[in-house]
């Protein structure tokens, strides 16, 4: 089950923008730290925040595969580096 938490927060005017900022302990649980990239979303009568990952679940996919296939050549590179 997900942890939930809920805080209040009050709008505030960014530039041309509304903006508002994001609880301290909620971004530190969250790895979210200034220049983060955010994902809102619009959505069911209200906003959706997520973190988002500048790396793409199918690159993690292409990295994992090409660490699996090339495994013995870069074991071999790692330990002619100690």
């Amino acid at each position: 089950m997900e942890n939930t938490k809920e805080e209040i927060r009050s709008a505030i005017r960014v530039g041309n923008s509304i903006g508002f900022t994001i609880p301290a302990d909620m971004a530190k649980s969250l790895s979210i730290e200034k220049g983060s990239r955010l994902e809102v979303k619009l959505e069911n009568g209200g906003l959706s925040v997520k973190k988002k990952n500048d790396v793409t679940q199918d690159f993690m996919n292409d990295l994992n595969d090409t660490i699996s296939e090339y495994h013995e050549a870069l074991e071999i590179l790692r330990k002619s580096d100690e």
